[in-house]
């Protein structure tokens, strides 16, 4: 099971629209950076690199790794997350 440290939360334009910068630990003590877009505590989005939420931020084609509709599932992917 992965360890979930946010490293760093931006507020995009107010409170309702956070990035947060994720930092998942794994049980050999690897690492891994992801982002998690959140949209008014309903709707999250989690992307591998910065280039895919740019694109997402700029309305630009793009992937993310997973969306979901409640923070819990959001969580429950990244503590199970393999890298």
């Amino acid at each position: 099971m992965n360890t979930i440290d946010a490293v760093q939360v931006d507020y995009l334009g107010r409170a309702s629209r956070t990035l947060e910068t994720i930092l998942l630990t794994n049980e050999k003590k690897q690492q891994k950076i992801v982002y998690m877009y959140n949209y008014e505590g309903w709707h999250f989005r989690i992307f591998e690199n910065v280039s895919e939420l740019s694109n997402f931020l700029n309305d630009q084609p793009h992937e993310f790794l997973r969306e979901y509709s409640k923070e819990r599932y959001a969580d429950a992917f990244l503590e199970n997350l393999h890298f």
